[in-house]
């Protein structure tokens, strides 16, 4: 029951090619993405991501795409990440 638990997002992600369903939960400073069984509801961890302050977190072909602020490289710009 993910959608009860404090630290999920609210948000609730459709890969279009797969037609696969995740969601967000925040971990401490990082995001933990989780894979949806849509018989049953359950989620199974999928992914950590270990950026800071992760955004606009799309998944298209099992290939998970997010804004994340680098702040070695400037607090004012997001970096765009590519993950599988």
């Amino acid at each position: 029951q993910y959608h009860l638990d404090k630290n999920w997002k609210s948000e609730i992600l459709r890969d279009e090619v797969t037609g696969r369903f995740y969601t967000l939960m925040e971990h401490g400073r990082n995001t933990l993405v989780l894979e949806i069984n849509t018989h049953d509801g359950t989620t199974s961890e999928y992914l950590l991501l270990e950026k800071a302050f992760v955004q606009k977190v799309k998944v298209s072909n099992g290939r998970l795409y997010f804004l994340y602020k680098d702040f070695a490289f400037s607090d004012h710009n997001l970096k765009l990440h590519r993950v599988g």
